[in-house]
């Protein structure tokens, strides 16, 4: 159960929660082959130099700009095209994203313990509404938030301050669970607990600690009974 049996009793941590804010990339569902299959694609295509994965995993969780420009190295040209054209490719190949082992029956059960279930992305709504389709988790979100929801994106809070609003519940009540510091420190600006989950694309960059630590998604089911 990671680090979250030294530190908590299940009792004292999951006291008032009643709802769980999740990440999307390398928390819910393994994109991994997803984002680096179609970085590669896009550069390739734009003749730009294809980055390598180690770099694409450090610009994981950045605003597609921000993305675009890091893996790139420079600034000097508009990175609209290298985003047409990844995000055409995922839009071809959503088989390539697909829930951790565990997440789909995991959420399933958090539902009917009875928790509100949220989605805070920094990807864009277009694709990523697509893998949560295609994964099958979509309806069981009460709030689904993307780039484009939030007038600014994780490590503020600003999106998860706008999640609970809408499902009308105040920070205490919630916990923030993702694999990058972004989330962690999203999670901890907005007055939430954390966990991190150590299993994603960040696993090896914990510069920001969590409350709490899981190794797999279905160790949530340990933690809120």
């Amino acid at each position: 159960m990671g680090e979250y049996a030294e530190r908590y009793t299940p009792h004292s941590f999951m006291d008032g929660i009643k709802a769980l804010l999740l990440d999307v990339d390398g928390t819910i569902l393994d994109t991994r082959e997803y984002i680096y299959q179609a970085t590669e694609h896009a550069f390739a295509e734009n003749s730009l130099p294809v980055p390598t994965r180690d770099l694409m995993a450090k610009a994981a969780g950045k605003s597609f700009d921000e993305y675009v420009f890091f893996l790139a190295g420079r600034r000097d040209f508009d990175p609209l095209p290298v985003q047409t054209s990844h995000r055409v490719f995922q839009l071809e190949r959503l088989d390539l994203s697909a829930p951790f082992p565990g997440a789909l029956e995991t959420l399933t059960e958090l539902k009917k313990r009875g928790y509100k279930i949220a989605t805070i992305t920094n990807r864009g709504r277009t694709t990523g509404k697509a893998t949560l389709d295609h994964a099958g988790i979509s309806h069981l979100l009460d709030v689904s938030l993307f780039s484009e929801d939030a007038p600014e994106l994780k490590p503020s809070p600003v999106p998860l301050n706008m999640a609970l609003e809408r499902m009308r519940l105040v920070p205490e009540e919630a916990v923030m669970v993702g694999d990058a510091d972004i989330d962690i420190e999203a999670g901890k600006r907005a007055g939430m607990k954390t966990i991190r989950a150590t299993y994603g694309f960040h696993f090896d960059s914990e510069s920001v600690e969590a409350d709490a630590d899981i190794g797999n998604i279905r160790e949530l089911l340990n933690i809120f009974k």
